[in-house]
């Protein structure tokens, strides 16, 4: 982490900042569609590699209150990721075509940077819903007097 900023009295936000070495993230697609007039067609598996990812969080909480306890939840979570480098390692085959899919795949690691661009928000989006879930399983379970001494 290199910097940590809190305001928990009025508006309840945190922001972090901080820098990852590497990340690397992995998932299944689906892919269909139209290059001129020929139907495409690709599923499989991907891979996303990014080294020296500098990142910003702000995080949103706000207080509820269970069985007369407060507890906080996350209200919104803001996340930009920001790497130095990006390869795609995507399915090495569309339509069956092994040859057709490496160029693909040469095409998206030429643009890496652009096709970043492209999908970062949505990236950003799945990285926040699956912290904003983990966290509130977490805040759920411990009052706020536990740990923020007033």
């Amino acid at each position: 982490l290199a910097k940590v900023t809190t305001n928990l009295d009025d508006v309840k936000k945190v922001e972090v900042t901080g820098k990852t070495q590497a990340l690397r993230l992995t998932g299944e697609y689906l892919s269909e569609g139209l290059v001129i007039n020929f139907p495409l067609h690709s599923a499989g598996s991907f891979t996303i590699n990014m080294t020296e990812v500098t990142s910003s969080w702000v995080v949103y909480l706000r207080e509820i209150q269970r069985n007369q306890t407060s507890y906080l939840q996350i209200d919104g979570f803001d996340i930009d990721m920001m790497p130095i480098s990006v390869s795609f390692q995507p399915a090495s085959q569309l339509d069956g075509d092994n040859s057709l899919g490496e160029a693909v795949n040469i095409i998206l690691n030429e643009n890496s940077h652009e096709v970043y661009s492209i999908i970062k928000s949505r990236l950003a989006g799945v990285f926040s819903e699956v912290l904003t879930e983990l966290a509130n399983r977490v805040l759920s379970q411990v009052p706020v007097q536990d740990y923020l001494v007033p």
